[in-house]
């Protein structure tokens, strides 16, 4: 086995952030090309910088999720080894991590383990509101000079502490105690781990989500609403040695499969097969059981055969500390790596290639479309100059008198054009009435104070229920009203193409499709969870008030806030090539008058004007080369097929 099959997770994520540098480098020279040549105005600003922004923090989440004793810890150093040759997180029998625990570098900060105390569960705080409080998190440093040191800072996530059934309670834990003769119940010290520590991998945007198991995931509902969904690959860990138990298909059927969304960011890791080497099996006999295993797994999770992964975590860690190649190989880490460097990577290039075109495309046609403008008006001109060559009087009266009521002709018809964007507006705003964050906050308030009367948990249902109902009615409301503008706007794109000579191109789309999606993945997951008699008995009805519907609402305003923000791009896509190019037209034709009443005061030569024209052409036709020049550079790098470090696997 060579280095690139050995590496081949770490290499092509290098190539990624190679690649994402090359297209942010590409993205500032279009900035730069615009401010040089005037077209630079607060909103291309606003969109080039948000763009910017978006690349500069680019992320790829894989969320690693099994109960307990699964192996979970052990994968993640095996991904790791490369680059670091040991042990990155503590492996040892039993509960390896007993909180959620998140792997990234962010080079803003030292290195270290942040870690929020199971106590702020007793809060009403979200774990999405104490990520912004610093004060509520203990912070231990990490010396990575010190190997022994860093492992021990690492252990934090393993730290448990004995409390009585009470205090559990308050934390939305099980309460029941260990045994008889002991009264208290032992749970995880903290409720979250943030580890930002520097690694080939995490350095080029990947993050690596490690859930201790079940009971994290039923009590912290945030991963089942916000952070499994948005991973770009889940890794279902499962043990060759157990086979597939009652609680693993829980945990599939109850929090994955769900959150999941589809099967091709999903994989069912079945570890340990190395305990089918006891020196007894043949090959043969250790593969036909592997495949049976395989079979069975396929068969109750719903996941085609090729996302089943039968690996070793352990013997492909040893492998690569020792540089083993033959048990490296043996283990099946390298076909994990495999899959992930072919299957998840690219998926995530692809998306991010969508967003630079959509983003770049609008500004480079508008602008694009200025300069062709320009470059037709100046050859107009220069037409009808080089025809009035030694006509002094056609070229002084008559050329004025076309020069104003081409001016008038075109101001008529922008009478029509200030109705249209009238209407716009009005459709907007209707539209932002429904997607607003006031509206969405006040909806919130009252259902969770409806909650808070309610003596049953029937009626907290009830109102939970209401809530995401009259939100989803607020999508499903939108809808028309973006198709109606869309209709709208396609009429107005055509008729001003053909009445004004706009250059208008592809009418820009949106849809509020992938809201409605995430909407109804969290009215799934909120029946699944929390709308069933055997939940609601399950913890106290303020304590389940406070921590599924805050995460719920956190939720559905992050959906409108995007769907928002999403809309709020489109408007601004759909109206401001017409309107730079009108601003553009009714510059081109006061100019043109100017020039005609300089001629005619003989002010100006004939000849002088047409020289004068043939130089701005010039100028503009070298303008537009480099403007081609550079969309030319972007496409390039944007197409994944030209770019070696993403050609797919074989």
């Amino acid at each position: 086995m060579d280095m690139s099959e050995r590496g081949r997770l770490l290499e092509q994520a290098r190539g990624y952030g190679a690649w994402r540098l090359v297209v942010r480098e590409r993205v500032i020279e279009l900035g730069d090309w615009l401010r040089a040549n005037g077209f630079f105005d607060r909103e291309m600003q606003t969109r080039l910088d948000s763009l910017l922004e978006q690349l500069s923090d680019d992320r790829i989440t894989i969320a690693v999720v099994g109960e307990f004793s699964r192996g979970k810890s052990e994968l993640i150093n095996a991904l790791f080894a490369d680059g670091l040759g040991r042990r990155l997180l503590p492996a040892f029998p039993g509960r390896s991590t007993m909180c959620p625990t998140e792997l990234r570098w962010d080079a803003t900060e030292p290195p270290c383990i942040r870690l929020l105390p199971i106590e702020t569960r007793a809060s009403d705080h979200t774990l999405h509101e104490l990520r912004r409080d610093r004060e509520a998190w203990t912070t231990v440093a990490i010396d990575l000079g010190n190997p022994v040191a860093m492992l021990e800072a690492l252990q934090s996530t393993s730290q448990s502490i004995r409390v009585s059934p009470e205090d559990a309670c308050r934390y939305d834990l099980p309460r029941a105690p260990a045994s008889d003769d002991d009264a208290t119940v032992e749970i995880p010290r903290w409720r979250h781990a943030i580890v930002n520590i520097p690694h080939p991998l995490l350095e080029q945007g990947l993050v690596i989500l490690d859930t201790p198991g079940l009971n994290a995931l039923g009590s912290e509902p945030e991963l089942t609403f916000s952070l499994l969904p948005s991973a770009h690959a889940l890794l279902f860990v499962l043990a060759l040695d157990t086979g597939l138990s009652e609680t693993d298909v829980l945990v599939w059927r109850e929090h994955l499969a769900p959150a999941s969304g589809h099967e091709s960011g999903c994989f069912a890791i079945l570890n340990k097969i190395d305990t089918l080497w006891d020196g007894i099996r043949t090959e043969d006999e250790i593969a036909q059981h592997m495949d049976r295993q395989v079979a069975q797994v396929s068969k109750v999770l719903g996941l085609s055969p090729s996302h089943i992964l039968p690996i070793s975590a352990q013997k492909g860690l040893v492998a690569k500390v020792r540089g083993d190649h033959q048990l490296l190989a043996a283990s099946g880490l390298p076909l994990l790596e495999k899959v992930l460097a072919s299957r998840v990577l690219p998926a995530k290039h692809r998306i991010t290639c969508e967003l630079v075109r959509t983003e770049t495309a609008s500004l480079l046609g508008t602008v694009r479309a200025v300069l062709e403008s320009r470059a037709a008006g100046i050859e107009r001109a220069l037409v009808e100059l080089r025809a009035s060559r030694g006509d002094k009087i056609e070229l002084g009266q008559a050329m004025l008198e076309r020069a104003h009521r081409a001016k008038v002709e075109f101001e008529s018809k922008l009478a029509d054009f200030h109705s249209v964007r009238s209407v716009l507006t009005d459709r907007a705003n209707a539209l932002f009435t429904h997607l607003g964050t006031d509206a969405l906050d006040a909806e919130m308030r009252s259902s969770l104070s409806n909650m808070l009367q309610s003596n049953f948990t029937a009626g907290v249902r009830r109102s939970m229920r209401g809530y995401l109902n009259a939100l989803r009615e607020k999508i499903d409301a939108s809808s028309p009203i973006v198709d109606e503008i869309h209709s709208m706007m396609a009429q107005a794109y055509a008729r001003y193409a053909g009445e004004l000579g706009l250059r208008l191109g592809r009418l820009p789309t949106f849809s509020l499709d992938k809201a409605a999606r995430r909407m109804a993945r969290v009215e799934q997951s909120f029946k699944r969870h929390f709308d069933t008699t055997s939940m609601m008995l399950t913890y106290e009805q303020v304590s389940l008030t406070r921590r599924f519907f805050k995460t719920i609402a956190a939720e559905v305003r992050d959906i409108c806030t995007v769907a928002n923000l999403e809309a709020t791009h489109w408007l601004r896509r759909l109206i401001a090539p017409i309107e730079t190019q009108i601003r553009e037209r009714q510059s081109q034709l006061r100019h043109h008058i100017l020039a005609v009443k300089r001629l005619q005061l003989a002010t100006d030569t004939l000849e002088e004007r047409i020289a004068e024209l043939e130089h701005d052409l010039r100028g503009l036709v070298a303008e537009l080369d480099g403007l081609l020049a550079i969309a030319a550079e972007l496409d390039l790098v944007l197409d994944s097929d030209t770019h070696p470090s993403f050609a797919e696997a074989a």
